[in-house]
């Protein structure tokens, strides 16, 4: 195969490996073709490999089979999940390594009809990878394009040498020539073209009619179009038509006239047989619907734009989105699509995905589109895109779209998630801090305010120990022991303690944390906590507990002095009843001396009694009655309508009045004065 021919071959090829790769999901591939003489290898159109996997695998032995790009014959797949894990591959895993791929799938390409290998699609995966059955479903469907595509090439080529070979023939007055007599309507023809027709050799020539019957009417006037306008206007003719033989077999004939020059009426011309290449042509066009069929069952959309941004292919269920210019290279399409980078920030024109395939750039995974349909609703697209080249120059673009509506919705719920818990972590105090488990390793990440509660730097490492010595060591072995019940898998894997931490700056502060164990496999593999300063609740707590300690102690005292103030309230009671009991013996003696006579002074004593009762008012009367009574304060107060402190000063005015500080001495003024009234 000629250098010209593999890179014309390289850019009918490069959309199929494209497509190929996106269905696998692959980073990189090429497309090798195998040479008849001698049987190699080589590769005509690759995407994302470098110059030493070029170098290495450029041209190759087909026969080798450490290059693991086909088995013997090229009649089957290989697919290597891992390229380091595989023995034969040893002498590669340099150019695999330079190159970054660690999985491949080769997949044949064979002729239709024939099964003849024409050569291999090789997918390369940056990580271990083996395609699923659906991706190489569909990736024979692509490999078999690849076939037709270069089976229709080769045919195209095998055709062209033909026509220079009949050329040279006809020039040495050779095979498949005609001459036909537009007055006798006689057709003089060769052997070969007689045989093209499936006629016998002879040597008259034959009517017309006999050729046109065997090509049917629509084709008959054609031919008679073309032959009027050949002799009207000296044009050739250009025909090529289907031929039903007595034998049955469809043949397609090229016919190729032009008028005599010797002034007679008559046309002469060649004939060949091109029913091949119209039989790869088909083929190819029936590839190419199915090609159409499977970009139509793209979740996405596919386009095809020349280098003018005019839109020459689109197809699956978005392809509809895109008009019939590109988006960036028609003001009246920018008006629907707005485009966005990863930051937010809008994307200028010149940067859209199609503008930068058109100046050769790849844009992949692509950027985020915001679409407003003639309806005023919003829906979120990413588009991608990629160059296609003829003769080294880039001769347009191919684009996909797909919808990313629900992704970009969730990414701005878990944003707005993201922001509404760090609100929340800030307005609490938070400290948040995480610990990657590997076997008996602890590797702990802290935010800046667990650094902070540990008086840490910025620059310090935070390792297990770091955290487990600044614990105070009255609480290191409590805390200790609740980490061990978080990673016992058996438990619950939750985390909570509080304790005392000596700062690095100095500082005791009292923490409280809580977190949880993730387990896998019944180990523990990674931890997630936060932790609070609780220092401030504690030293309230603290002050809580000494004014309780101080009230209790002052609660006692009050309780000492109301027990003495009840003994001696049980001392003045017992002091009321003896001077009651003093009253009721004076009451009874001036009764009695009363029944046997007053003497003179009893009757002085009386009267002064009632004179001073006299000198009270009604109030403070009706106060001495209470105390008479033995009602207490309170109840006179209540039983008046007056308060406790007016019955208090109403007792002492009584007291002032009477002449007298003593309330049993005002007792007994008031019952001399009832004496006197009786």
């Amino acid at each position: 195969m000629r250098p010209a021919e593999d890179a014309h071959l390289g850019r009918l090829l490069e959309p199929v490996l494209e497509a190929a790769m996106r269905v696998q999901r692959a980073d990189c591939g090429d497309i090798a073709l195998y040479d008849a003489d001698p049987r190699t290898l080589r590769i005509v159109a690759h995407r994302g490999v470098g110059p030493e996997f070029l170098d290495r695998f450029g041209c190759t032995d087909a026969a080798d089979a450490s290059v693991c790009r086909g088995a013997p014959g090229g009649e089957h797949r290989i697919v290597i999940e891992d390229v380091e894990a595989y023995a034969p591959y040893a002498p590669h895993l340099s150019v695999a390594a330079a190159t970054g791929y660690r999985g491949l799938s080769c997949t044949p390409l064979k002729e239709r009809g024939t099964g003849l290998p024409i050569g291999m699609l090789t997918t390369l995966f940056r990580m271990p990878y083996r395609p699923d059955a659906a991706q190489l479903e569909v990736s024979d469907l692509f490999a078999d394009q690849a076939a037709d595509l270069v089976s229709a090439r080769r045919a195209q080529r095998a055709l062209r040498e033909s026509e220079e070979f009949f050329r040279l023939a006809l020039d040495a007055g050779g095979l498949g020539t005609w001459e036909w007599d537009s007055e006798t309507h006689l057709i003089k023809a060769d052997a070969v073209h007689q045989a093209l027709f499936g006629m016998p050799p002879q040597e008259r020539p034959m009517p017309a009619e006999a050729y046109w019957e065997l090509i049917g009417p629509e084709n008959q006037n054609a031919g008679t179009r073309q032959a009027r306008a050949a002799l009207e206007r000296g044009n050739d003719i250009e025909l090529e038509l289907p031929i039903h033989p007595a034998s049955g077999d469809l043949r397609w004939i090229a016919i190729r006239g032009r008028p005599h020059h010797d002034g007679s009426d008559s046309i002469i011309g060649i004939s060949y047989d091109v029913t091949e290449r119209k039989e790869r042509e088909q083929a190819l066009r029936e590839n190419q619907q199915r090609l159409a069929a499977i970009i139509d069952q793209v979740p996405g959309g596919v386009a095809l734009f020349d280098s003018d941004g005019k839109l020459l292919l689109r197809g699956g269920p978005l392809g509809a989105l895109w008009g019939d210019m590109m988006p960036s290279a028609d003001p009246a399409e920018q008006t629907w699509w707005q485009g966005y980078h990863a930051d937010g920030s809008p994307i200028a024109t010149s940067d859209y995905p199609g503008q930068r395939a058109l100046r050769g750039e790849i844009v992949t995974p692509g950027l985020d589109f915001l679409h407003t349909d003639d309806r005023g609703e919003k829906c979120w697209f990413r588009v991608s895109a990629a160059p296609f080249r003829r003769d080294r120059r880039v001769a347009g673009a191919v684009a996909y779209i797909e919808n990313v509506d629900k992704e970009k919705h969730a990414e701005e719920r878990l944003r707005q998630s993201e922001e509404r818990l760090k609100s929340a972590v800030e307005l609490a105090g938070l400290g948040l801090y995480s610990i990657e488990i590997e076997g008996d390793t602890n590797h702990l990440t802290w935010d800046h305010r667990l650094r902070t509660m540990w008086g840490l730097s910025e620059r310090t490492k935070v390792t297990f120990q770091v955290w487990l010595d600044r614990i105070h060591p009255e609480d290191r072995d409590r805390v200790e022991s609740a980490v061990a019940r978080a990673y016992d898998p058996v438990g619950e894997g939750l985390y909570e303690a509080e304790y005392r931490v000596l700062g690095a700056d100095g500082v005791e502060r009292w923490i409280a944390t809580r977190g949880e164990t993730r387990f896998r496999d019944g180990r523990p593999v990674s931890f997630l906590g936060v932790a609070l300063d609780v220092t401030e609740r504690r030293m309230v707590e603290q002050g809580l507990g000494l004014v309780i300690e101080m009230r209790t102690g002052e609660l006692q005292e009050v309780s000492a002095t109301l027990e003495a103030e009840a003994k001696a309230h049980e001392r003045v009671s017992e002091r009321l009843e003896l001077l009651q009991s003093e009253l009721s013996r004076g009451l009874f003696a001036a009764l009695e001396s009363r029944q046997n006579g007053s003497s003179t002074g009893t009757h002085r004593r009386v009267a002064e009694a009632a004179r001073k009762m006299a000198d009270l008012s009604p109030r403070e009367r009706e106060v001495l009655d209470g105390l008479v009574a033995g009602e207490p304060h309170k109840t006179i107060a209540h039983r008046l309508g007056i308060s406790v402190r007016t019955v208090e000063l109403h007792r002492t005015r009584m007291l002032h009045r009477l002449g007298t500080p003593h309330l049993a001495e005002a007792i007994r003024f008031a019952v001399l004065a009832e004496l006197a009234a009786e």
